[in-house]
């Protein structure tokens, strides 16, 4: 017996779509708007109380002020050579912050990590919304903003939450192209 590979069987990946509850699209655009706006405030909290911390922020900083001394944004450098240790995403949006924040400082570092931060809130409420209702979207985002890691990496000028947005979203796409492709 061959089965052919093509085929998809539709019925092994619905979920049925419980009750909201009473809780619609608007309540779940509220807890995402609220969830970003915690994060960002928390970032402004961490901005003026602190400096760059040693290593990594230090390092960061001095990679996109690199990018400037040499006018390369495709080759980055750190103290004279070739910086190859991080993948260059996080420091072309550090670099991108630059004119807004007028130098390279914590706030430029903060820039790409609030995004993330803001943008897995936002995606990880849309894929609970859409694979489990309103109501657990809800609380997804609620569960996420009060997960201390969560927080903790929103506020360190690091690239683990761009790291964490990339793989939930390459999750999402993986499964909404399986399915929604059957």
């Amino acid at each position: 017996m061959t089965a052919n590979i093509s085929e998809c069987n539709r019925t092994s990946f619905k979920f049925t779509f419980p009750s909201s509850g009473g809780l619609g699209i608007p309540h779940l655009r509220l807890a995402v708007f609220l969830a970003c706006t915690g994060v960002i405030l928390l970032a402004a909290l961490v901005v003026h109380s602190r400096g760059l911390w040693a290593p990594d922020e230090l390092r960061y900083a001095q990679v996109v002020q690199g990018m400037d001394a040499a006018s390369d944004f495709f080759v980055l450098h750190l103290w004279g050579s070739v910086y190859t240790e991080k993948p260059p995403l996080f420091f072309w949006l550090a670099r991108a912050a630059v004119p807004f924040t007028g130098a390279v400082n914590l706030t430029t570092l903060f820039v790409p990590v609030v995004l993330a931060s803001c943008l897995l809130l936002w995606l990880t409420s849309a894929v609970a919304a859409r694979w489990y209702g309103v109501r657990a979207a809800i609380l997804a985002v609620v569960v996420l903003l009060t997960l201390p890691l969560f927080l903790l990496l929103s506020s360190i000028g690091r690239m683990d939450m761009l790291l964490a947005l990339s793989v939930t979203a390459a999750v999402a796409a993986f499964y909404r192209g399986y399915v929604d492709d059957c």
